[in-house]
């Protein structure tokens, strides 16, 4: 018979198979260990680039401080690593932000997306706005006012830039110019941008730059030729809300004014539109009218397009920006032609010569200021002209009883023919510039290609806003021809409307001539 069990020796042996039967703990991978105390990480590692490795791929270590993310990053990047030691980059990771850690600080750390993959940060179409753009933009928290902080906001006004949000990979970005990896001041002589190598880095996409090419600054400086492009652009937004808004201040005035007399001629019987016709202008002259009207159209939607970054639905943004720009100069080509034709017309035809002698009567010294401030919209050519400006003006207000008696260009035509002279002056030479960019860059600081670009870009909108506002009131909201006038459709003009219209050029015709007017007047001869 087994003696009992004391209470000691029981507890004893209880203790003894606890021991025994219970697992042992056997210390957990690294690995394993990192994924459950960091998932959010692990998650972002299986989605990335780096999907293939392990947290200690990286991590060789972890002591609960930081991590030596661009040390690990040379083990298998030794010729990126080797490129961006010594840069820009690297010697402001060492010495002045403590936060940034070199590679990491572009790439991140675990959700690292490939440059080819779908949506990729590095891509062409993202790399200056979501990458260059953290430091270099104007809403970075780091103070890189040295390394001209606001680099991307003039890249945003760039041509490469404009380009680019049309979905056209092709375009420069940043990096394209100032390489993705080994960045240097352009002062520095490795730069990809020093001015002893610029040629050859912009020559990459512009075939034929030479030596001096984009000289004087890419970037725009508060300073030097780059203020002039400041100017011009501070000169128009003062000139095209003053030109637009006095002019729809004039409209509005005649508007109701033509209402009122338009019920009156009613009221009192009087046939309106129902008279016999002349040729107001030939067929030729209607055919320059509908190709410049065809041209401009043409003109402004592929520009604004590449402005504004618009490109039809559907279409391949390649595919588009290939299109957008042969139909820019194939439209441009045919305004060209058509002003050296225009020009040929007015001096070798006899029509020509009395439009040119009505349009532009003999200017004296005072009338100089005034032509110069026609050419910029800003009111009539002549000091007559002025005078039948504040007439008209006070007719509409009721304090005169006739309008002016024009003669065979009113005001209003003086204004928008001679705009449109300027216009295309400004818009042809800049136009040409922009066109030739090579030649004219190895010839030409940078900053004249800006210059040209603002001239081209504001006189475009204000020749746009000009036509809807003044051209189509006289051609189409005008109470006179509403829904539209028919002169450049038939080429003919009523002698009531003539006569209401031209007072001046009416009562210089006799009653035998307005009968043959068709067959021998200077101005309506076909």
């Amino acid at each position: 018979m087994v003696a009992p069990l004391g209470p000691w020796r029981a507890v004893a042996i209880a203790a003894l198979v606890v021991a025994v039967t219970a697992p042992v703990e056997v210390e957990a991978h690294p690995d394993e260990m990192m994924v459950r105390n960091h998932p959010a990480r692990a998650r972002e590692l299986s989605g990335s680039v780096h999907r293939e490795l392990t947290c200690m791929s990286c991590h060789t270590g972890h002591d609960g401080g930081a991590c030596g993310a661009s040390a690990s990053c040379q083990g298998c990047h030794e010729e990126q690593s080797a490129q961006v030691a010594g840069d820009v980059h690297a010697r402001v990771a060492a010495t002045e932000y403590a936060r940034a850690e070199g590679c990491v600080e572009c790439h991140g750390s675990h959700a690292i997306v490939g440059v080819r993959e779908e949506g990729s940060p590095f891509s062409e179409i993202f790399v200056s706005a979501e990458v260059c753009g953290r430091c270099h933009g104007e809403s970075s928290q780091v103070d890189t006012s040295r390394f001209t902080r606001d680099s991307l906001a003039d890249f945003d006004r760039s041509l490469h830039a404009r380009v680019l949000a049309l979905g056209d990979p092709r375009a420069a970005t940043c990096v394209s110019c100032h390489r993705s990896h080994g960045v240097f001041q352009s002062s520095d002589p490795r730069a990809s941008t020093h001015s002893s190598v610029l040629h050859e880095t912009c020559g990459r996409c512009h075939e034929g730059a030479r030596d001096g090419f984009a000289s004087g600054g890419i970037h725009e400086a508060p300073t030097g030729g780059h203020f002039a492009s400041q100017l011009v652009t501070w000169m128009y937004w003062k000139m095209i809300p003053i030109v637009v808004g006095l002019m729809l201040i004039h409209n509005v005035l005649d508007f109701f004014r033509r209402l009122r007399d338009r019920w009156t001629r009613s009221s009192a019987g009087v046939s309106v539109g129902t008279q016999d016709t002349i040729v107001r202008f030939t067929r030729v002259e209607r055919t320059q009218h509908w190709v410049l009207a065809a041209t401009i159209i043409t003109l402004a939607a592929t520009g604004f397009s590449l402005r504004f970054g618009w490109q039809p639905p559907g279409l391949d943004p390649e595919a588009w920006s290939a299109l957008r720009m042969l139909l820019h100069r194939v439209a441009a080509a045919i305004f060209i032609a058509l002003a050296v034709f225009h020009v040929g017309y007015l001096a070798a035809t006899a029509r020509g010569r009395a439009f040119v002698k009505a349009m532009l009567p003999r200017l004296r010294v005072r009338d100089i200021p005034c032509v110069l401030a026609c050419c910029l919209h800003l009111g009539p050519p002549s000091v007559t002209d002025w005078r039948d400006l504040v007439h008209n003006v006070r007719y509409n207000l009721g304090r005169e009883k006739r309008r002016p008696a024009f003669g065979r260009f009113t005001y209003a035509q003086k204004m928008e023919y001679l705009g449109l002279v300027w216009g295309a002056l400004v818009m042809t030479s800049s136009g040409l510039m922009l066109w030739f960019l090579v030649p004219v860059l190895n010839s030409l600081p940078f900053w004249t290609v800006n210059l040209a670009a603002t001239f081209h870009f504001y006189e475009g909108a204000l020749a746009m806003l000009v036509i809807v506002v003044w051209h189509f009131y006289y051609v189409v909201w005008s109470p006179d021809v509403f829904p539209v006038s028919r002169t450049m459709f038939d080429g003919r003009m009523s002698l009531e409307e003539l006569e209401r219209e031209h007072a001046g050029e009416m009562a210089s015709v006799d009653e035998a001539e307005r009968g043959r007017w068709d067959a021998s007047g200077p101005m309506a001869k076909r």
